[in-house]
């Protein structure tokens, strides 16, 4: 069995574990999946600590070798549009204007490319 294997197992083990979908970390509000080229640990703590203190967003996931967050609202009356608003100035400021690109992704299909980058 390989890396990438493993992992999927683990996933399904960890989704059963937690009710049997990943769509229960979106039901607390929108969530906004990004690409940020060269992400540093840094990068993303000063962002989560932005977070804390705004209290309008989090960070769902991040994985740094792959440069993923995701966001999600903590105000269940945003809209998509509001986190995007909120989150995407905050972010080009802290990752000091890298090539940030809005991804189409599920956090099962995000925690997948952030395996896959591991084996890199």
């Amino acid at each position: 069995m390989n890396m990438i294997q493993r992992h999927r197992i683990l996933v399904m083990a960890l989704v059963a574990l937690l009710g049997g979908s990943m769509d229960l970390f979106a039901q607390s509000g929108h969530t906004m999946t990004v690409h940020v080229k060269n992400l540093t640990p840094e990068t993303r703590d000063d962002i989560t600590r932005q977070l804390e203190h705004s209290k309008e967003a989090r960070i769902l996931f991040a994985c740094v070798p792959a440069g993923i967050l995701v966001f999600e609202s903590t105000n269940s009356t945003a809209t998509a549009n509001t986190l995007r608003d909120r989150a995407m100035p905050m972010l080009r400021h802290r990752s000091r204007n890298s090539d940030i690109t809005e991804l189409n992704l599920s956090i099962a299909e995000a925690e997948e490319q952030c395996a896959q980058a591991r084996l890199r």
